[in-house]
């Protein structure tokens, strides 16, 4: 092999490195400009009602004493009618309620809680990633070919190194 052949086959290797190595970081580029993600954010309030609820746990905190009035027996002379009045020891309780969606104590004498409305709050975050295709672009191939090929001999069947470029656009 001479001088000039090893020329021309180190200066195809060269095109061929340098053209794969423009191709593939033009490629990377406009993979990476073409990429883009989109965050949405949503709040949906659920809306939970427990009509009558039960209680969970009952305890007596305290006892306190009342003076209450206590209307006398209706007579029928009305000049012995009145009222009467005594101590009464009350006691002061806690009712705790709940379940797995809310939880709530009530205090006093004879505490009930008649009903509860709970609003509570679920955040659905939604990631979309997109990714745009190129409009046009090129691609350079190398590799083996084997073949009809067209030689300064004029066509003939043959295999060896074969370089290709390609235009694409889409519409």
């Amino acid at each position: 092999m001479g001088m000039k052949n090893a020329i021309i086959i180190l200066s195809a290797l060269a095109l061929l490195v340098a053209s794969h190595y423009a191709v593939y970081r033009y490629a990377e580029r406009r993979t990476l400009a073409s990429i883009s993600e989109k965050t949405d954010t949503m709040w949906i309030t659920h809306t939970v009602h427990v009509p009558s609820p039960a209680p969970i746990a009952q305890r007596v905190l305290d006892t306190r004493i009342f003076f209450v009035a206590v209307p006398a027996p209706a007579a029928s002379d009305t000049a012995t009618a009145g009222t009467d009045s005594c101590y009464v020891e009350l006691p002061v309780e806690q009712k705790e309620y709940g379940d797995s969606t809310y939880h709530a104590w009530v205090s006093g004498f004879r505490p009930q809680l008649d009903s509860i409305v709970l609003f509570q709050k679920t955040q659905i975050i939604t990631t979309t990633v997109t990714q745009k295709a190129p409009r046009f672009g090129f691609a350079v191939t190398a590799g083996l070919a084997a073949g009809y090929f067209i030689t300064p001999a004029g066509w003939q069947v043959g295999a060896g190194p074969a370089v290709s470029v390609g235009f694409y656009w889409k519409f």
